[in-house]
């Protein structure tokens, strides 16, 4: 009898990561329920405020707020997209290479969203969530898987490579906008988050597992292109030989047809055809000179 399952059965240190950050979240509602209003030391001392790792010196705060977040929903959709592309990520590369790379691309995630708005010149609000290393594990997934479909918004199904693309571009706009004068302050989403969790996962794959993995070059852009216009280059040669074959003969009968039965017996494809032979008979002949 088959099983149907919603998704991936859930690897080892996925487990961990979503039962660490549950119990973080699970801390956080009590400390809100006992503490005085509007006083959160959780957030306080590990929530990421870009402010305090420069004027106070602390930095843990790029490791700690990825294990904080901001509410129900914030918590159970970075813990799902952890288990839908992590546990598969974990089962391909090991566990002790899966929690390098997630804790990796949310410290780098961290480091974005410290350094980046200064340099931009927006407003420096705390940060809390997983999903800087979430999107690194997405990218990783879209790299590995990038044929899987992904149902985008919930609705639209999707290749992983092109949800990436999307959902890097919206990033990366959305990032530089609220830089711009009158965009007033941030987003309550940190674009720049996700944005420092793409890059920095993408630099990690390219420039650390390489050697452990195998052959990465799929990862390069300027890869695709090559490979993109190789296929184009393939696919047309397929076409001509296709359509010519042994044109020489097909025109032999195409001029016996015309001696015969004269022009306006031939199809507009026959006639296409010994335009095209035309042309191909003088560029041969021109090789020849």
């Amino acid at each position: 009898m088959n099983r149907i399952a919603f998704g991936p059965s859930i690897s080892p240190v996925v487990r961990t990561l979503i039962a660490v950050n549950a119990g973080v979240f699970i801390i956080q509602l009590i400390s809100h329920l006992t503490m005085a209003s509007g006083f959160y030391p959780l957030e306080t001392l590990f929530a990421l405020w870009p402010d305090h790792v420069f004027e106070r010196g602390w930095v843990w705060q790029i490791f700690t707020y990825m294990f904080l977040h901001g509410g129900f929903m914030h918590i159970l959709f970075n813990m799902l997209s952890l288990w839908m592309f992590g546990s598969d990520l974990e089962r391909e590369w090991g566990s002790a290479e899966f929690l390098r790379f997630y804790l990796v691309s949310g410290i780098g995630a961290g480091i974005f969203i410290a350094v980046l708005p200064l340099l931009l010149g927006q407003n420096s609000l705390p940060t809390i969530g997983a999903s800087g290393a979430v999107f690194g594990i997405l990218l990783a997934y879209a790299i590995h898987y990038p044929d899987r479909q992904i149902l985008f918004m919930f609705i639209f199904p999707l290749k992983a490579k092109y949800f990436v693309l999307i959902i890097g571009f919206i990033s990366f706009y959305m990032t530089l906008s609220e830089g711009m004068p009158g965009s007033g302050t941030r987003a309550e989403i940190s674009h720049v988050g996700h944005l420092g969790g793409l890059v920095t996962g993408y630099l990690y794959l390219l420039l650390k597992i390489q050697s452990r993995f195998g052959n990465m070059e799929r990862m390069n852009p300027l890869y695709h292109w090559r490979m993109y216009r190789q296929k184009k280059l393939w696919k047309q040669r397929k076409i001509e030989q296709e359509f010519f074959g042994d044109w020489e003969s097909r025109v032999d009968a195409l001029l016996d047809k015309i001696s015969k039965k004269g022009m306006r017996s031939l199809t507009q494809e026959e006639k296409t055809f010994l335009k095209l032979a035309s042309r191909k008979m003088n560029e041969k002949q021109g090789v020849k000179h």
